[in-house]
């Protein structure tokens, strides 16, 4: 009661000539013929060598522009009259106090506003939307974590607050004695 399965396979194959053994088989060679390791190997360090005198040439242009820019401010430097020297100088000088200022003027502000600083600082490189919805999400962030309450008022250091006193009462000899027994005798466990 065992069945048998046959198979047979397509009649196209069996007939179908072979293509693929008809064709030749070409061998392809490991080198090519006439030419061997050596060759390439001088072929590359011919390269090589060429390469290192280009970038050696290429150095010495290099070297010889910027001699020559050299010597060409040193000239112009001679040249200038003694005006147009001191006009260079006062315009350096006025780009420097300008950077001064500047610099103070960031620093002040730093120490004065770090809140705004730092959201200046942050969003210097976005454009007026940016800034805007970055003020936004700022603005909403600082007042939510900063309620009326737990906001310390501000404290001038050479003008410090005032403290006002508790109000103190003069010790009874009934409470003394009580305080003494809340402490309890040390000598009491020898």
């Amino acid at each position: 009661m065992s069945e048998e399965v046959v198979t047979q396979a397509p009649a196209e194959s069996a007939i179908a000539p072979s293509t693929e053994a008809a064709a030749p088989v070409e061998e392809t060679p490991t080198q090519l013929e006439g030419e061997d390791v050596a060759t390439y190997k001088k072929r590359l360090a011919g390269k090589d060598q060429a390469l290192t005198a280009t970038k050696k040439e290429l150095d010495a242009i290099k070297k010889e522009a910027e001699d020559l820019k050299r010597w060409k401010a040193e000239i112009e430097e001679k040249n200038l009259s003694e005006f147009e020297k001191a006009q260079l100088k006062i315009k350096s000088l006025e780009d420097t106090l300008q950077r001064e200022q500047e610099s103070v003027r960031q620093e002040r502000l730093a120490r004065e506003y770090p809140l705004a600083y730092q959201f200046l600082k942050d969003t210097s490189n976005l454009d007026e939307v940016g800034r805007a919805a970055a003020l936004e999400s700022f603005v909403k962030q600082a007042g939510a974590a900063a309620t009326p309450e737990s906001a310390p008022s501000p404290v001038d250091p050479n003008n410090a607050r005032r403290a006002t006193a508790a109000p103190t009462e003069k010790p009874t000899s009934k409470s003394i004695s009580d305080a003494l027994k809340a402490l309890g005798n040390p000598f009491a466990d020898r």
